[in-house]
């Protein structure tokens, strides 16, 4: 699905659509999948977000290194499929040898922006980051 967005865009832009961007970290890599999932409805909204939802949190925040070392957890939200045409996902891989796993996230989280930045300036599209989610390797 990305490769046929990125097709598509190449026809309208005069460049490709960035699938990879290298950023200066050398223990960081961040790229572009298909989504694999479909959004999902909630059936039931918590009203405050869930320390085990996998997402970020004010707690997260405060103690990054906790939130990191816990085991990923099925989000909350995930009950009803609904088909997410065209979806991407920025995808962040990082290894255990950083000094903290925050330093990892702040990584992520810049090479995300930059990537959903460089595809916006070739296609105009708007990406959005739903959630992000290190992976140690």
């Amino acid at each position: 699905m990305a490769k046929a967005a990125a097709m598509l865009a190449a026809k309208r832009a005069r460049w490709e659509v960035p699938m990879h961007v290298p950023i200066s970290l050398d223990h960081i890599e961040v790229w572009i999948e298909p989504l694999e999932w479909v959004e999902e409805m909630p059936s039931e909204t918590p009203e405050a977000p869930s320390r085990d939802d996998g997402g970020f949190s004010a707690e997260s925040l405060m103690d990054p290194d906790a939130w990191m070392a816990r085991e990923p957890r099925q989000c909350v939200s995930e009950t009803s499929k609904i088909p997410k045409f065209g979806a991407i996902q920025v995808v962040c891989r990082t290894n255990a040898h950083v000094p903290t796993h925050t330093e990892a996230m702040a990584g992520c989280l810049s090479g995300c922006l930059s990537l959903c930045d460089a595809v916006h300036a070739h296609t105009g599209y708007f990406p959005t980051i739903e959630h992000v989610h290190t992976v140690a390797s």
